[in-house]
């Protein structure tokens, strides 16, 4: 895999591993492949990777999974990204990927500390949603389940034909996309669909349609500035996708106004007393595997500076979202499409 790292083989192919072993388990059909954008993998030494359990079995599980994915890109230096977003999702009941932190060791040597990311597959669905049988598509495209059945993918195609909210009602769950879009504004995500980025999944649930599903979240927080207005606010770097549904449920005076009181109601997951608890007690839990980690893409003191700026930055969004949310709760509107609320 180091001459597929230095080459950034794209798709990276799987090899097999001798064993994966967890704590006193042992699965010795396991498989490994390098993960992540290859356009990243010449800013860092640190190999990302993804450890398969179904590769040669396809009902081949390691504690209900499939699949791990083991994350630590070179730009998330405070480690914590990924784990903070998902437990604001967590804390509001709503489908996310979880998230913890796992040190990997290679033939007995430490090779380094990584963030733990649960895989959107169907085995994501089935503890998400009562009814886990519909489609998942990756960046609402790639097809991730039933794959070998060959079916009408006709409903994705219409989605993106469709953006009107409106329009879009007959196939989509609307309100629950808006709602999701809101938390992403909330803490910033920088990489999902809200910002013009394409981190997510869409999956059409059978009797809802269409829902949205964040993931890979380790450019949320401090990667954007804590004064980005939720309504108005996108990438606008070489990775501005763009984001077509957003646009028009936030150009439409009735949605606008839904999106924005999803933020009003979604605001209080982001208390600064609960966040900085967390990321404390995050901290102080990888320190020692950060400050050992022989691969790291950043020294320790970078971590500490990273940990310390995400801290900082809490209370700074928590303080804007507050003001920000204070004129749609009261009964605000806008009414020059500006996107702003007028009182």
């Amino acid at each position: 895999m180091q001459a597929e790292y230095a080459a950034a083989v794209d798709p990276a192919p799987y090899h097999p591993l001798i064993a994966f072993r967890h704590m006193d388990d042992v699965v010795e059909n396991a498989m490994i492949r390098l993960r992540a954008n290859p356009s990243h993998w010449a800013a860092q030494e640190k190999m990302q990777f993804q450890i398969s359990f179904n590769e040669k079995d396809p009902e081949g599980r390691y504690a209900g999974l499939r699949k791990l994915v083991l994350d630590s890109a070179y730009y998330n230096k405070s480690h914590l990204r990924d784990r903070l977003a998902a437990s604001i999702f967590q804390d509001l009941g709503l489908p996310a990927a979880c998230a913890n932190h796992a040190r990997l060791e290679v033939n007995g040597v430490y090779y380094g500390l990584y963030t733990n990311l649960e895989k959107i597959d169907h085995e994501f669905l089935e503890r998400a949603f009562a009814d886990h049988d519909g489609l998942l598509y990756k960046k609402g495209e790639e097809l991730k389940t039933h794959e070998d059945e060959s079916p009408d993918t006709s409903r994705r195609d219409l989605f993106w034909q469709t953006v009107l909210p409106g329009d879009l009602e007959a196939i989509a769950d609307v309100d629950q996309m808006v709602g999701m879009w809101a938390v992403e504004a909330i803490v910033p995500d920088a990489d999902g669909y809200w910002a013009g980025g394409w981190n997510m999944y869409l999956y059409d649930h059978p009797s809802r349609g269409f829902v949205y599903i964040p993931y890979d979240l380790d450019l949320a927080f401090d990667s954007v500035v804590t004064s980005a207005d939720p309504a108005i606010w996108h990438k606008e770097n070489e990775r501005y996708n763009g984001r077509p549904h957003v646009e028009a449920a936030l150009g439409d005076h009735a949605w606008l106004r839904r999106f924005a009181l999803h933020v009003a109601a979604a605001k209080d997951a982001y208390d600064p007393a609960v966040l900085q608890a967390r990321i404390d007690r995050w901290a102080a839990q990888i320190a020692d595997a950060v400050a050992a980690d022989p691969h790291a893409p950043f020294t320790y003191d970078e971590h500490v500076a990273a940990v310390a700026r995400l801290r900082a930055s809490i209370a700074d969004r928590a303080a804007y979202l507050r003001d920000w949310a204070a004129c749609w709760e009261a009964g605000g509107t806008d009414t020059t499409g500006d996107r702003v609320c007028d009182p």
